[in-house]
């Protein structure tokens, strides 16, 4: 079936239009199935059978073809979000932040005070379920987020002013069990943001407002020491990248492993510390240009929630 169709047909239906057909053929898959099994009528039996290969056949192709992501109400999202991109790097260009450290210095001043919310408040919470594959980012314009949602903006930020960047999944000890730990160290238990610029990495931590320098399958600095995790436990060919795909191949990532002195690095954190206090008046109106897409996002996201997740 030609793709084009495909996505055409997707962007044309709800969300929740979207779901039901999912659910429809599934029951239809499902019944079709067991009455094919029960039948003892030849002619119903080849019926059956056909109604169920043909409801499987569509229900893979919803499912792996992600079409609950191309979606009008999705879609219009994903615009949105553009939107405020495209506006960001015109931020950046203002102050012509152009390094990740300048990007990722001015990005946590602009969150922790509020500038990328829509009531101008920002909270880091625990646990935060019920979002969009994909669209971790936009968490963040509701006023709270934990780290994939602030990791994936960071990253979606710099990729936008053409700096090679990826979210990378880690794990930070803690008084886990010997089973939950061995399972942590597999999966990761924070993600941060990894980004290349003219031959030099950055591993940067919106979440807990650090960077860090890499030794192994470890990244440190004076406060924490973060193990890398991947699935294959393999940082030079294997790393996450939540915000578009589960897993990229990659063996060029992290090969330079060349990092920025420290006092070039403080040096850049108080010029855009300067910045940020003696230019209040670009950062206010860049918030209200960008307000009622935080708020418009915002409701569009809530609405899907409760129709999809029962969310009030």
């Amino acid at each position: 079936m030609n793709n084009n169709i495909i996505d055409e047909f997707y962007k044309n239906i709800s969300i929740n239009t979207y779901n039901n057909i999912s659910k429809s053929t599934f029951l239809t898959m499902i019944s079709s199935g067991l009455l094919d099994i029960l039948s003892n009528n030849t002619f119903l039996y080849g019926y059956l059978d056909n109604i169920s290969f043909i409801s499987a056949f569509i229900l893979c192709t919803l499912i792996f073809s992600k079409g609950n992501m191309k979606t009008k109400e999705i879609i219009e999202i994903k615009n949105l979000y553009n939107e405020f991109l495209n506006n960001y790097k015109k931020l950046n260009e203002t102050f012509d932040n152009k390094d990740p450290y300048s990007i990722y210095k001015m990005y946590i001043n602009l969150l922790y005070n509020g500038y990328l919310s829509k009531d101008k408040t920002f909270d880091l919470i625990d646990k935060n379920n019920n979002e969009f594959y994909s669209l971790f980012a936009i968490n963040i314009f509701n006023g709270s987020g934990v780290c994939r949602n602030i990791s994936s903006m960071l990253c979606d930020i710099l990729n936008k002013s053409n700096i090679e960047s990826y979210n990378i999944s880690c794990y930070i000890s803690d008084n886990y069990s010997l089973f939950y730990k061995w399972l942590l160290k597999i999966t990761g238990n924070h993600l941060i943001t990894y980004a290349n610029y003219c031959n030099f990495d950055y591993y940067l931590d919106p979440t807990l407002k650090n960077t860090y320098t890499r030794n192994g399958m470890y990244i440190s600095n004076n406060k924490n020491n973060l193990e890398i995790t991947t699935k294959k436990l393999n940082v030079d060919t294997v790393f996450f990248k939540f915000s578009i795909n589960d897993k990229i191949y990659n063996p060029k990532l992290f090969e330079c492993n060349n990092s920025l002195d420290d006092n070039i690095k403080e040096e850049i954190f108080r010029n855009i510390d300067k910045l940020f206090e003696e230019n209040k008046d670009i950062i206010e109106r860049f918030y209200n240009e960008n307000k009622e897409i935080y708020e418009s996002v915002s409701n569009k996201s809530l609405s899907i929630k409760k129709s999809i997740f029962n969310v009030i």
